[in-house]
């Protein structure tokens, strides 16, 4: 999450803490095009920018990240609470701006960015950006009998390509829901409840209930926003964050232990089974941090990656404390019924380096698995699953081997670490074979921004696409959350969001091999010329922007959305090229907005088959002053 200080810099660097709010603009995930590295794995800096943001005024805060397999997938994305919960209240200090405060406070509210800016967006939201458009939406709320989260928010995100279907957990109740595409809320897991007396019998554990009584409650003195024990965050016994599916079973972390599970999926229905299963326990020489993300290689090995403890502070300089968080490799047993051990798999794991500092132990508690790479430095779509990308931090920092580092780009990378999958762990420590990317350089140099990096999510080779890794992290101000995998195809349908966030045009789905690490300059699809007007007959603002096609492409209609659901009039659609007017009514004095632009061609969509969408994004804010002779509306 990025800083914005005040106009005066002196009470910026004498009160920091006071005036560091959330950068609404600021990145909390990103998307990155890592397909074309040039050179083998060589422990250097892949210095590529990213494509696209997504800004923590349309999404908040975020970690868990999942992509669908759609022609054109989607990205799934939900909301967070390990980057901190800030609250603001009125102005006492007479600086005429909201206070940032310390503890819960009868007039205390969600500071902005929080959970982002559209509509119903909470806690339990989760988040997709559409494929096909570009466009953000609130996918769901994760709810519990019509209970809303009340602020822990959620774990982890994974998708079940064989159902289409969704699993995401829940760090207030512990339950563990499964959503179909359209966000419905088919049924919950409750491991506390179900999974740990419904396992085999050496295995059954007593019950653990969710007592939905509990809540946090941001107006009462006890709530800290900088200590998660006044989260209502589920207690270890049945608090699930890490999610994955294989080989039929949805496999889930439990924070008691810290523990591995799993639980059976009707090969029919989707739903889950009553088989409930203990796979590991992390042993006692391990950090018992939770376990945020599960992966499988393509020998079968489970992967898992923990989030290091929370460690808040007022500053935004911390969000975790000094890493010893751990990346583990576990195999299966051979023969798999050995009577003499208690699970399938070897009690002892490798250790996966990440990083070059911490004992190689940087890791911030995300992962993913996509295409490797070949002798030139490009995707090999030979190999789908060659690649372990990891999230952490200070991962190329290390005193006694800076001159090597030094030749292969900058220390200070807090990102991504790209290995080989199937590299044997013992033999990449330090992880020379490897590359790394930082997520977003921070604002202040002079600030050490420990523990903004989340999960992150590469596109693989389905659909023929895979250029593009997420990365999920905290913005400025906040930390920022993690990154995203880069997506690269070939397919002129691929999905793309470029000028989402910034006025632009997004051109890969007409010019899709402009829109990944070409060196030609990108041709635009379309030019906008907008601005703000007043209406003084109905004293409202109104958008008017002229559209004109530069790209040659049979496209003929446009149509218009607005992310945050503000706009009351919006036109659904209109030709184009040609000219846009949109009243901005139920908008307020310096509120910002936008309104998304897909031009497309209307015959080609009526076929029902995926179509190509020429996307622009036009940004405003309503002016301070009021339109007419009335006030802003």
């Amino acid at each position: 999450m990025r800083l914005r200080p005040p106009e005066d810099e002196l009470a910026w660097r004498q009160k920091a803490g006071e005036y560091r709010f959330i950068d609404l603009d600021g990145a909390s995930a990103t998307l990155t095009a890592l397909a074309r590295t040039g050179r083998v794995y060589d422990g250097s800096e892949l210095t590529d920018k990213s494509y696209d943001t997504l800004a923590a005024r349309d999404i908040g805060q975020v970690f868990g990240l999942a992509f669908d397999e759609e022609d054109k997938p989607g990205l799934y994305l939900t909301a967070t609470s390990v980057f901190g919960l800030q609250i603001v209240g009125a102005d006492q200090n007479g600086d005429l701006r909201e206070d940032r405060l310390r503890n819960g406070k009868p007039d205390a509210e969600w500071m902005n960015g929080q959970w982002g800016g559209i509509e119903g967006a909470g806690p339990g939201s989760i988040y997709k950006l559409d494929g096909e458009t570009g466009q953000i939406s609130l996918f769901a709320n994760v709810r519990l009998n019509e209970r809303d989260n009340t602020g822990a928010a959620l774990g982890n995100i994974a998708y079940n390509e064989a159902h289409q279907q969704l699993f995401v957990s829940d760090l207030e109740t512990g339950m563990v829901h499964r959503f179909d595409l359209d966000g419905k809320d088919l049924e919950q897991f409750d491991h506390g409840a179900t999974g740990r007396p419904n396992a085999l019998d050496e295995d059954a554990r007593e019950p653990v209930l969710f007592d939905p009584k509990t809540k946090l409650d941001i107006e009462a003195v006890r709530f800290d926003p900088f200590d998660p024990d006044s989260w209502n965050i589920a207690v270890p016994e049945r608090r699930v964050w890490g999610v994955t599916v294989h080989g039929g079973r949805l496999f889930y972390a439990v924070a008691d232990g810290p523990e591995i599970w799993s639980v059976g999926i009707d090969k029919e229905t989707g739903a889950f089974l009553e088989d409930a299963r203990w796979e590991l326990r992390l042993d006692s020489k391990r950090p018992d941090f939770d376990i945020s993300d599960i992966v499988f290689s393509p020998d079968g090995q489970m992967i898992v990656a923990q989030r290091p403890e929370a460690d808040l502070d007022f500053d935004y300089e911390t969000m975790t404390e000094t890493q010893q968080a751990e990346v583990l490799r576990y195999s299966r047993e051979a023969p798999e019924d050995d009577p003499d051990t208690p699970s399938v798999w070897y009690a002892e794991p490798q250790l996966q380096p990440v990083g070059f500092d911490y004992k190689n132990r940087g890791g911030l508690g995300g992962l993913a698995i996509g295409p490797g790479y070949d002798e030139r430095g490009r995707f090999d779509w030979r190999n789908c699953h060659g690649n372990l990308w990891t999230t952490g931090e200070d991962l190329r920092q290390n005193d006694d081997l800076k001159k090597p580092l030094m030749l292969g780009g900058q220390l200070d990378v807090d990102g991504l670490q790209v290995v080989p999958v199937l590299y044997p762990a013992v033999d990449n420590m330090p992880p020379w074979s490897a590359f790394f990317h930082d997520y977003a350089e921070p604002l202040d140099p002079e600030m050490k921004e420990q523990g903004r990096v989340g999960d992150v999510e590469v596109l693989g080779c389905r659909g023929g696409s895979s250029r593009a890794p997420a990365l999920a992290g905290a913005p400025k101000t906040l930390p920022p959350q993690a990154e995203l995998p880069p997506n690269t195809t070939g397919d002129p349908r691929f999905w793309c969001t470029k000028g989402f966030f910034q006025a632009g045009v997004c051109l890969c789905a007409l010019f899709p091999d402009k829109c990944f690490g070409g060196e030609d300059p990108k041709p635009a699809c379309a030019t906008v010329v907008a601005e703000l007007i007043c209406d003084p007959a109905t004293q409202t603002y109104v958008l008017q922007a002229s559209l004109t096609d530069v790209s040659g492409a049979p496209l003929d209609t446009v149509k218009l959305e607005d992310p945050s659901g503000t706009i009351t009039s919006l036109p659904t659609s209109t030709a184009y090229p040609g000219a846009i007017s949109v009243p901005l009514n139920g908008l307020t004095s310096g509120q910002t907005g936008q309104v998304n632009i897909c031009a497309f061609d209307a015959a080609q969509q009526e076929t029902g088959e995926p179509f190509s969408c020429c996307n622009t994004t036009i940004p405003f804010q309503i002016p301070g002053e009021s339109c007419g002779e009335g006030p802003v509306e």
